[in-house]
């Protein structure tokens, strides 16, 4: 028997902000699932161009939705990312804190794909 992957958001906060409307709901999942994989589409773009700092501004226009879906890993990488400067940006561990935020944003869409 495998076991249940552990749940990466809590949806608490969108169902107050919907405030029963199933349709509304369902509706701001799909965006999130959208927009997620079109932002990290965009940052992988800006790494193979070495365009560190646009990727701080996609992070910050994701950082909203992601903490309104409860996905508290990435924000806190977010967080981080947010903290660095440019020349830390080139460095091997922010690659790491990105591909970090990958795995968890498309673990976090494939689980709301599924609900």
């Amino acid at each position: 028997m495998t076991s249940k992957p552990e749940k990466l958001f809590d949806l608490q906060e969108l169902r107050t902000i919907a405030a029963g409307d199933k349709g509304f709901f369902s509706e701001m999942i799909r965006l999130f699932i959208s927009q997620n994989e079109a932002a990290l589409l965009d940052i992988r773009t800006q790494v193979a161009k070495n365009e560190f700092s646009l990727i701080k501004g996609i992070l910050h226009k994701m950082k909203p939705s992601i903490m309104v879906m409860g996905v508290n890993s990435a924000t806190e990488i977010i967080k981080q990312v947010e903290q660095l400067e440019l020349p830390a940006m080139k460095e091997p561990g922010f690659a790491e804190l990105l591909k970090q935020l990958e795995t968890i944003l498309q673990e976090v869409n494939d689980q709301l794909r599924k609900m």
